[in-house]
């Protein structure tokens, strides 16, 4: 697995990435300007997983592009309804 520094920054300072809780911030404080909510980096996270899902990514694909091992994570994450659980094997 690469680590962080391995990918480009999303965020990036006057000289080098941000961090964490600066790039927290400025998602906070740009959401509260631009639409007036309380944003957070999980809520846009959260909210390109359901959307992702919502146009018909496969939940294996969903589950690639989070990073997650288990996708059992993903079905929880993703808020995936009642009738697509049962779709899928029971070996999960």
């Amino acid at each position: 697995m690469k680590h962080k520094k391995d990918y480009p920054a999303l965020f990036v300072g006057s000289n080098s990435r941000m961090s964490v809780s600066e790039a927290e911030r400025l998602v906070r404080i740009v959401g509260s300007n631009a639409i007036g909510k309380h944003l957070y980096p999980h809520l846009l996270r959260h909210a390109k997983a359901v959307h992702l899902r919502q146009a018909g990514t496969s939940i294996e694909n969903l589950r690639d592009f989070l990073g997650h091992k288990d996708v059992r994570t993903t079905l929880i994450y993703a808020r995936i309804v009642p009738t697509e659980l049962k779709k899928l094997p029971r070996t999960i």
